[in-house]
């Protein structure tokens, strides 16, 4: 089975009723979570950005909390699982500023915890993260850009130099 390219999509849904919309939507979203929470974020969450950033804030910051105590593989393995937990809210966000926030929020939770920053595998991936924050911040508004560089070099900083 080949799959429609998206302007036969667009125009097939186009010449749908309504009620046909509504049926294929809820069809889609049961079956896959994905399309769920895709679903959820459009309909409920993208007018207010700030409330949706603090909230995934909020939820990195108890993932950290469960890794804290455990072995280094788990500590590693916990901060690689919020980051891809992480990468999938920025992806239904697809606003850079969102992007750039919960990547440095995410780094500055790994820089504060002393049991995280002293890992090498840790400080690599948080740097990489830092390093994608660079590379999304060169595409904001200037006012935005020179707050966020602000923050990313206040984050450097704390950063281990043995890197």
């Amino acid at each position: 089975m080949d799959t429609a390219s998206i302007k036969q999509l667009k125009d097939t849904l186009s010449a749908l009723g309504r009620e046909e919309l509504i049926g294929l939507l809820l069809r889609m979203v049961k079956f896959k979570k994905e399309n769920k929470e895709l679903l959820t974020f459009l309909l409920f969450e993208a007018d207010d950005l700030d409330a949706y950033v603090h909230d995934i804030t909020l939820l990195i910051k108890d993932e950290f909390e469960n890794y804290r105590l455990k072995t280094a593989y788990y500590k590693r393995k916990g901060c690689r699982r919020v980051l891809r937990m992480l990468k999938k809210y920025i992806k239904y966000a697809t606003d850079k500023e969102v992007e750039v926030r919960l990547l440095l929020a995410y780094v500055s939770m790994v820089a504060e915890s002393k049991s995280f920053i002293n890992d090498r595998v840790i400080q690599k991936i948080a740097l990489r993260q830092l390093l994608l924050a660079e590379k999304s911040i060169v595409k904001l508004h200037e006012d935005l850009q020179y707050e966020y560089k602000l923050e990313l070099e206040e984050l450097m900083q704390q950063m281990p130099q043995s890197l």
